[in-house]
């Protein structure tokens, strides 16, 4: 599950920053489901392990 399994930083205040920004439409509205994505997806946590280093395929 997303901000649950980031480590050493915080994410829930960016969580909740996108989802205000969801009530600022259009461009908010925008940013706010990029922010969200960002925020939940399982690659970005990767970044915040600890270690700074993410697997890129080529």
């Amino acid at each position: 599950m997303g901000p649950v399994d980031v480590q050493g930083v915080d994410a829930y205040p960016g969580v909740v920053l996108s989802a205000l920004n969801l009530l600022n439409v259009p461009f908010g509205t925008m940013l706010g489901i990029d922010g969200l994505w960002v925020l939940l997806s399982r690659a970005v946590e990767k970044l915040f392990d600890g270690t700074g280093h993410l697997a890129v395929a080529s």
